[in-house]
């Protein structure tokens, strides 16, 4: 898989704890929200680490952040740093086995988009 450019809120949260944990992050609250507190909590700290949950409370502590839902991403993680299966990482990822091939494969766009012509021809 070629690498992928993280959503803004994705890349906010790699900047502050990095790669590993922000993939859980993601796994865990994407396409939510998820209150931060002044200081590290045992939920925060079992999912993400005790330094990574460190950094995020002293830099985002006593607010609400956006957790973006960036299946693509996540899938990609699974596979690339996990080596999981195609199939396996598709059903952690929350994505069709057609999907999880199309994103193998390097095809984004979807063959009905392919063929439909466009508005302004």
């Amino acid at each position: 898989m070629t690498a992928l450019r993280p959503p803004h809120g994705v890349n906010q949260l790699i900047e502050i704890v990095g790669d590993d944990a922000a993939i859980a992050l993601v796994r865990a609250h994407g396409g939510g929200r998820l209150y931060v507190p002044a200081s590290p909590r045992p939920k925060l700290v079992d999912l993400i680490g005790a330094a990574a949950a460190e950094r995020l409370c002293r830099a985002r502590g006593g607010e609400d952040i956006e957790i973006p839902l960036w299946r693509r991403g996540v899938y990609g993680y699974l596979r690339d740093r996990l080596g999981l299966s195609q199939a396996a990482a598709a059903r952690t990822a929350g994505v069709t086995a057609r999907t999880a091939r199309n994103w193998d494969h390097g095809d984004t766009a979807r063959l009905a988009d392919k063929l439909q012509p466009s508005l302004f021809d």
